[in-house]
């Protein structure tokens, strides 16, 4: 993964900034809270490997949420973008 570092400092940055969770800000917009990680559209190792790593959707950070959240219906970014 060649955006590697790059990524964890935006991850860290987000935490430091105490930034809400990435479904705070899909209410925010307008958009329905994800209540189960197969809404993500994320393939099964992923959305399970969210899952043992975050627990409930309610608890992925913005900056994984807008970086794994699919496009879904032929959309190359996803709804937060």
């Amino acid at each position: 993964f060649f955006l590697r570092h790059s990524t964890l400092a935006a991850i860290r940055d987000g935490r430091a900034q105490r930034l809400r969770s990435f479904n705070d800000y899909r209410e925010f917009f307008g958009l329905p809270r994800h209540v189960a990680f197969e809404e993500f559209g994320m393939d099964a190792d992923t959305t399970r490997a969210m899952a043992e790593l975050y627990g409930e959707p309610d608890n992925v950070e913005y900056t994984v949420g807008i970086m794994c959240e699919a496009g879904g219906g032929g959309r190359i970014r996803n709804n937060m973008l």
